[in-house]
């Protein structure tokens, strides 16, 4: 690092004091540093190698001042070890990718896991992943049917005993009750059938007196319209829970096997902004890898836009995990759907600004057009405006 920039008296005492700050909390990941304060506000000038050091001097500045940050003119001088340049096939713009590992700290394994069944093959997917989500976290899964005409049975749930038997878990032959096997491996399995309506006010009903960590669902992508047992109902009640909640598209089989329980997750987009702050969506991937007891694989932290409006984010993680930073310019939907195939995710996990934005209209947020388009499940972690 290099000094600050001089100007008037009072100005240079405060560069200095920023300077001391900012120097103290980056060390030697800035090749050269020089802090100019004026009018204008702060603008920061020198070298680093990664567009993330870069980023992280900005957001440092940031919490040491209230001062406006007018220019930040640090360049970025990359090598091969510590990023990469490549074409984007849709806007052909550059994206910047910083690639680094780290070790996550333990999240909270899932304890509740929520899945609402209609009985179809499409719920069956659904029903894979939160038996699954549920099995590795040693968590309560809660399964309802919403039937109005009173006709449906208990037989009509999707079999917990032979799913177990047939990826393994179980053997064969069970030795005393379902129950006590079931207390063996740590799950807990209860199912509901509610008598009303309107399956949203049923689930939601059961929100208000249960807890929940995680909804799994099933939606149709029809007509442009997102589709469980009636329009909107899936996104209705993730909105009105306030829950995170995974949803498997119909026609995908997702990243849980039916037929053998195998685990194929190992890219997760993470597409970002400033607002709502993505680090509910980097949380969320934490508690699903330390969950799912996954090893390795790679985040993709995504943000279409401007350099200058990339959110810095930190991402620790566990295991051989590698999380990767891409920019790309462009229509953010389909840039968000063109990086979901290059990366091949296996899941997209994106912050909704809550209820109210996220039902902003058929044709609303970016999430619910994401959701509508995606090839692969997407998560939706609602997070309250006012909290950002």
């Amino acid at each position: 690092m290099t000094n600050f920039d001089e100007s008037n008296e009072a100005d240079e005492f405060y560069a200095r004091n920023l300077y001391l700050q900012v120097s103290k909390t980056l060390k030697n990941q800035v090749q050269s540093l020089a802090i100019d304060v004026s009018d204008e506000g702060i603008t920061i000038r020198g070298t680093c190698n990664t567009f993330y050091i870069k980023q992280l001097a900005q957001e440092t500045i940031r919490k040491c001042t209230n001062r406006r940050i007018h220019r930040n003119s640090i360049i970025v001088q990359q090598s091969p070890d510590s990023a990469f340049t490549r074409s984007h096939p849709h806007s052909m713009n550059s994206i910047t990718a910083t690639n680094t590992k780290a070790t996550m700290v333990q999240s909270p394994r899932f304890q509740r896991i929520f899945h609402p069944s209609d009985f179809s093959s499409a719920s069956e997917i659904a029903f894979a992943h939160a038996l699954m989500i549920a099995l590795k976290s040693r968590a309560s899964l809660q399964m309802m049917h919403v039937d109005g005409n009173n006709k449906a049975d208990w037989d009509h749930f999707p079999s917990v005993h032979s799913t177990l038997q047939r990826w393994q878990v179980l053997p064969e032959v069970l030795v005393g009750s379902l129950d006590e096997q079931l207390d063996g491996i740590g799950l807990e399995v209860s199912k509901i059938i509610a008598s009303n309506e309107d399956p949203v006010e049923a689930c939601l009903e059961f929100f208000e007196v249960n807890d929940v960590d995680l909804i799994v669902l099933s939606v149709h992508q029809r007509e442009g319209i997102m589709r469980w047992l009636g329009p909107l109902v899936g996104e209705r009640i993730s909105a009105g829970s306030k829950q995170n909640t995974l949803f498997i598209p119909v026609g995908q089989s997702g990243f849980v096997s039916q037929s053998d329980g195998k685990l194929t997750l190992r890219n997760i987009l993470i597409p970002m902004v400033k607002k709502p702050r993505p680090e509910a969506s980097i949380r969320f991937v934490q508690q699903l890898v330390h969950s799912l007891g996954l090893e390795r694989g790679t985040v993709t932290l995504l943000h279409v836009g401007p350099s200058d409006t990339m959110p810095f984010v930190q991402h620790p993680l566990e295991g051989e995990w590698t999380w990767n930073r891409l920019r790309v310019e462009g229509d953010r939907i389909d840039s968000i759907l063109q990086v979901a195939g290059g990366v091949k995710a296996d899941l997209i996990v994106m912050t909704t600004d809550g209820p109210d934005r996220f039902l902003d209209g058929l044709r609303g947020t970016t999430s619910e057009r994401v959701l509508r388009r995606a090839d692969c499940p997407v998560v939706v972690v609602p997070v309250e405006s006012e909290l950002e």
